[in-house]
């Protein structure tokens, strides 16, 4: 399901990240009083220096599968998720409001061309729907979604 669809579903629903290189992985709930980090510490005490650096080390191709289910809702203040993939942990961040400024210093980056560095795009025609963020020059991914409830479309066909 991409996230047009999900976005018209009341349902709690399952975000998968999927990958084509290893890297690491957060996502921050915001919008609520204090936001928190959806994703836990790696387990590996190596990877994650026993519970100090955030992201959970995805590998290529593998589908991760957030560990709680997110919810669209229709509310006069929506929450969000800001989701940051990166090659490496230095380029995580390490509490909301950092994840909020690193995709507000993302989302503005342009590429030598002048073009935006990151590109996002819905696929409805794989078998698989989707939503894909790429970042043109090799740098974090970083990208919110609001987690607002819009009305289904009903087609009279």
């Amino acid at each position: 399901m991409n996230e047009s669809d999900a976005s018209r579903s009341a349902e709690p629903l399952d975000l998968h990240v999927q990958s084509n290189f290893r890297g690491f992985l957060t996502v921050w709930e915001d919008g609520t009083s204090d936001g928190s980090q959806l994703t836990p510490f790696d387990p590996d005490p190596y990877i994650s220096g026993g519970g100090r650096w955030p992201g959970v080390q995805i590998d290529p191709s593998a589908s991760y599968v957030l560990p709680q289910k997110v919810k669209f809702e229709r509310i006069a203040q929506p929450r969000r998720l800001i989701v940051i993939f990166s090659r490496s942990q230095t380029e995580q961040a390490h509490d909301p409001k950092d994840a909020a400024q690193t995709f507000i210093r993302h989302s503005t980056w342009r590429g030598p061309d002048g073009l935006p560095v990151l590109l996002r795009a819905e696929d409805e025609t794989a078998t698989t729907p989707a939503t894909y963020v790429v970042n043109r020059i090799g740098m974090p991914v970083v990208v919110s979604i609001p987690l607002l409830l819009r009305e289904r479309q009903v087609f009279p066909w």
